[in-house]
């Protein structure tokens, strides 16, 4: 590469002070390199100062290039190491380099060796010029041009490049599972969309009532890559710059922002209001444009996970009063039912079963005895034994309980129909309802056995006082291998503190 390639003219001198248009001229002529650059003397373009590289033959051409991918504008010669130097360094520039952008004008001293209908059909260029028709004011034409059409090539990759990013982050954002999850992922994305060191994320979902507050008022705050969500029964809890914009875009119905905040807003409904601000200081027009079509997703997919998690969350509460209900009347005021499914979730986690599942048991366990429900009360609540007859009814409520929940086709109640069906199954098969045995009986089944008998050994009822720890301890040994699992007997003896915790965590009423 030739020692003064690139000139320290004044122009370039200017490259350190803000952005620039870089142009390299490319020609094997010296004289040619300093009349450009007389020419274009503190020339600027849409108040940018111009950065002049220059080049003496097509291979340093290539290598300036290679340094300096963001060159704007090249002006170059045709004939120079060779006859064809600059037609061959123009195939060289567009499919070595693959640079489509950067805009590319041939200046010839010899029109004849090149003759111009054919340069342009067979050489992706952008113009064609005789050196002797570049004045100074052509040539200063032609660079404002050719700079303003780069220019604009730029911002459609830019936003080509924005809008496949913001469809990335959008996928990635629908596959989260929860809330939390949702956070999580969109923290990651402000930082890679928008470059955001710290990102911080509100969602805000309210309605509100007829006086000054909130019937329901819904937040996820995720920040330094911590995620909180749950409600808050007051708005005056929320940043009083938030409280401003919130009141502000209900006032008006129209997303509002300040040096902070930037918003998306969603009046879906009368009585629905839906937020979302992300903080960013003072955003660019192009970052406004993205960031209010990835937050105008990110709202949609917020809600659409918080309905979600409601309806999730109203069965899971149901499932849970059902199962009190079953404990109420069978007047057993205390939570057994609630440990027991937190019991079934703990024995399943050590038993190895995955969170997915675990999850399933501590929702499905407290249904265990959903057929007492049609189980007379002199039977059902009798305080001495039951005769042979009693029984007899008694275990009916194990098919009982299957049958009501069995057509369901959610897993939460599939799973508690298993439960019903084989919570009352041996492992050596003198169980019922149907004296299986053995890992042919569910492992929800199994789990949710020892659970129930675990938790109602130690609770008062109306037959019995609550056994002591050792009772309680010797009991199971003496029936592991028998009414259960050995596996899930040895984990609820090693584990004893974890469960008994569960026990003094959730006592039964007075």
């Amino acid at each position: 590469m030739t020692e003064n390639m690139v000139f320290a003219t004044e122009s370039a001198t200017d490259a350190t002070q803000g952005e620039v248009w870089k142009i390299l001229i490319v020609d094997n002529e010296p004289s040619v390199h300093q009349v450009t650059q007389l020419a274009l003397k503190q020339y600027r373009i849409e108040g940018r100062a111009l950065h002049l590289l220059s080049a003496y033959s097509a291979q340093e051409a290539l290598q300036v290039l290679q340094l300096e991918p963001d060159v704007a504008l090249a002006l170059i010669d045709v004939v120079m190491e060779t006859d064809n130097a600059g037609l061959d360094l123009v195939h060289a520039i567009r499919r070595q380099l693959h640079m489509a952008d950067i805009r590319l004008v041939l200046r010839t001293g010899q029109p004849g060796q090149a003759p111009e209908h054919e340069v342009i059909e067979d050489y992706d260029i952008n113009d064609y010029k005789e050196k002797t028709d570049l004045t100074r004011q052509k040539l200063r034409t032609l660079c404002y041009s050719t700079v303003r059409a780069y220019r604009d090539l730029r911002l459609i990759r830019q936003q080509q490049s924005g809008l496949r990013n913001v469809l990335l982050a959008t996928r990635k954002t629908l596959a989260a599972a929860n809330l939390t999850t949702f956070g999580d992922v969109v923290q990651e994305q402000l930082t890679a969309l928008f470059g955001i060191p710290t990102p911080e994320l509100w969602g805000i979902t309210l309605v509100p009532d007829d006086g000054s507050g909130y019937s329901y008022l819904h937040v996820l705050q995720a920040e330094n890559q911590n995620v909180v969500v749950g409600y808050q029964s007051n708005i005056k809890q929320l940043p009083g710059s938030l409280r401003s914009l919130i009141a502000a875009a209900m006032a008006t119905t129209r997303a509002q922002h300040n040096e902070q905040y930037y918003m998306v807003y969603q009046h879906s409904a009368p009585e629905l209001h839906a937020f979302l601000l992300v903080r960013m200081s003072e955003p660019s027009g192009y970052q406004r444009e993205l960031v209010s079509l990835y937050g105008a997703n990110l709202l949609l997919i917020y809600q659409s996970l918080l309905l979600r998690e409601e309806i999730v969350d109203t069965q899971k509460e149901l499932v849970n009063r059902l199962g009190n209900a079953v404990e109420m009347r069978s007047k057993e005021t205390g939570a057994h039912v609630q440990r027991v499914g937190l019991i079934a979730e703990k024995l399943g986690e050590y038993y190895g079963l995955n969170s997915y599942q675990c999850e399933l048991l501590r929702h499905a366990a407290p249904l265990h005895d959903l057929g007492k429900v049609a189980i007379p009360d002199a039977v059902l609540n009798k305080p001495g034994k039951l005769d042979p007859a009693e029984w007899s009814v008694m275990k009916q409520h194990a098919q009982m309980g299957h049958d009501i929940l069995a057509q369901s086709k959610r897993p939460i109640l599939r799973m508690a129909a298993s439960i019903a069906l084989t919570h009352h199954e041996y492992w050596d098969g003198n169980g019922y309802p149907n004296g299986i045995s053995g890992s042919a009986i569910p492992i929800e089944g199994r789990i949710t056995a020892l659970a129930d008998v675990f938790d109602a050994l130690g609770s008062t009822r109306c037959y019995k006082t609550p056994w002591n720890e050792s009772a309680i301890k010797n009991f199971l040994h003496d029936h592991s291998g028998k009414q259960f699992e050995p596996k899930l007997v040895s984990i609820l003896l090693s584990k004893w503190e974890e469960f008994t915790d569960i026990r003094r965590t959730y006592p039964d009423a007075d």
